[in-house]
């Protein structure tokens, strides 16, 4: 097919190739538009709570944990021995708040033990 003003109502062939692309757009935008919609905040807010909830099980399911306080301190003291230092739940064993297997350097049930500094022996 020859477009184009040369070919002798080139310009109609090319108004009815962009209403054929409006009409084929149209019926995509109508597909989809569903997707387009926002949220409601009730259902933005159950989301949200659904996947904190999820990241934050496997880490509190090995845990005993009585209250909310419990398992605040024991997130806080996640990053490092000197986190869990700094919020009072070091040395933790295992199953208490403040353990973490990622703390525990021999795998013995006891994270982030007290350290001393070897002075070594002066003459």
């Amino acid at each position: 097919m020859v477009r184009g003003k040369a070919a002798g109502g080139g310009a109609h062939i090319l108004n009815i190739e962009a209403a054929a692309r409006r009409r084929r757009h149209r019926r995509w935008a109508e597909r989809w538009s569903h997707l387009k919609r926002p949220l409601s905040r009730f259902g933005f807010a159950v989301a949200m709570i659904s996947v904190v909830a999820l990241i934050l099980w496997k880490p509190l399911q090995s845990v005993r944990i009585s209250s909310i306080g419990d398992a605040f301190w024991h997130l806080a003291a996640s990053p490092n021995c000197t986190a869990a230092r700094a919020v009072g739940l070091a040395p933790a064993r295992r199953g208490q708040p403040g353990y973490w297997p990622s703390h525990d350097a021999d795998n013995d049930g006891i994270a982030s033990k007290p350290y001393f500094r070897y002075v070594g022996h002066r003459r």
